[in-house]
């Protein structure tokens, strides 16, 4: 260690070594770079087809149950393409966002249904009234047959509609 800068030959010398380093790592990155490439092409593969799946029920949606699995296989397919370039990384995830939008405002309308024909079921539990214990429970029951086979209204409100429904039969 002296206070005097590194003459051009200890630079050279310098150079020479690291460019030496840097040759097994330079394979690797170039390898990397052909994997993030292709990353790349399998995510818009992804949005693709979620845009093309959109198109083709948009105009008579499945239920939210097949919407939500169709998304989760579609997030893990996307997990398995990762990682990408970073120039890449901001374009596709944005896509892949408003591709999925159209999807994810068709569960939420649907489960919104769903939560206020729930709703009005418990309204309607509520208003049983019989002296006859037998026929109280034979409506309840019915209702709660209707209530199953609406289908899930989210799964934050489920259990605290499943919890009135049950409140409001005790």
């Amino acid at each position: 260690q002296t206070s005097k800068p590194a003459g051009r030959e200890q630079w050279n010398t310098f150079k020479d070594l690291t460019d030496k380093a840097w040759k097994p790592c330079a394979q690797y990155y170039e390898e990397l770079k052909a994997v993030k490439l292709l990353n790349a092409k399998e995510r818009q593969k992804i949005i693709d087809s979620i845009v093309a799946y959109t198109n083709e029920r948009s105009s008579k949606w499945p239920n939210l149950i097949e919407l939500s699995k169709y998304l989760s296989k579609n997030f893990q397919l996307w997990q398995n393409f990762a990682p990408v370039s970073d120039e890449d990384f901001n374009d596709l995830k944005l896509a892949y966002q408003n591709a999925r939008k159209p999807i994810s405002d068709e569960i939420r309308s649907q489960e919104s249904k769903n939560y206020k024909l729930k709703d009005e079921i418990i309204e309607k539990v509520k208003l049983i009234k019989n002296d006859d214990n037998q026929i109280c429970i034979q409506q309840f029951q019915k209702l709660k047959r209707d209530y199953q086979n609406i289908g899930p209204a989210g799964k934050k409100n489920e259990p605290t509609l499943w919890k009135i429904l049950h409140e409001n039969a005790d």
